[in-house]
């Protein structure tokens, strides 16, 4: 019975260790250096994941969102400014959300790629404008 009791204990000091040992399996994404234009603001954001699924979202006020159910290891969030006076300025994209990543042995490889659309408007013409950008790899922050 000792002996039984001992190796419970070992085992569960065991694996506690192992969990310990793990490194942290979520990533927060964050967006900086966006190459936006004067008098641009962001109307809606898209990123895509692979490897990794959603596990946080902040949603900014005024922000609708809709998030895919992972499919194939991979899923797509997508988010968007209800008005214009709720756009954002790049300095509101900063950890906009959390990633939990798949376990290493999983067949695909872990990645983020996203977008933005970006919205002007001309007072003069009373005309606005607006843009899809892809963001570079460079503007995409995982930490």
């Amino acid at each position: 019975m000792r002996a039984s009791v001992a190796s419970l204990l070992f085992s569960a000091a065991l694996i506690a260790a192992s969990t310990a040992a793990e490194p942290a399996r979520t990533r927060v994404v964050s967006f900086r250096k966006l190459p936006l234009r004067p008098g641009e603001r962001i109307a809606a954001i898209q990123i895509d994941v692979a490897g990794a699924t959603f596990s946080k979202v902040s949603i900014p006020y005024d922000w609708g969102l809709d998030v895919s159910a992972p499919v194939a290891e991979a899923c797509t969030l997508k988010a968007f400014g209800q008005h214009s006076s709720a756009f954002l300025s790049p300095k509101q994209l900063k950890h906009i959300a959390t990633l939990m990543l798949y376990n290493a042995t999983d067949a695909r490889q872990f990645s983020v790629e996203a977008q933005v659309v970006a919205i002007s408007y001309d007072r003069v013409t009373d005309k606005e404008s607006q843009r899809v950008i892809k963001l570079p790899k460079e503007c995409i922050l995982i930490e």
